[in-house]
């Protein structure tokens, strides 16, 4: 029972850092976007491609 226990809670921890993950990767993607919006509106056409080329690396 208590090997049962401990592992619900390895479980309960590795899901709980991966939620954390997630929302880490979540906010850099979106502060990427809004850079590269801004470098799209400063420099328009060469930069343009370059953030195509980096979403679709995603």
């Amino acid at each position: 029972i208590l090997q049962s226990i401990s592992q619900k809670t390895v479980y309960y921890y590795f899901f709980l850092l991966k939620s954390i993950i997630y929302q880490l990767i979540n906010r850099n993607i979106i502060f990427y976007y809004q850079l590269m919006w801004s470098y799209f509106i400063r420099f328009k056409g060469r930069t343009y491609t370059f953030s195509c080329y980096m979403s679709n690396s995603l």
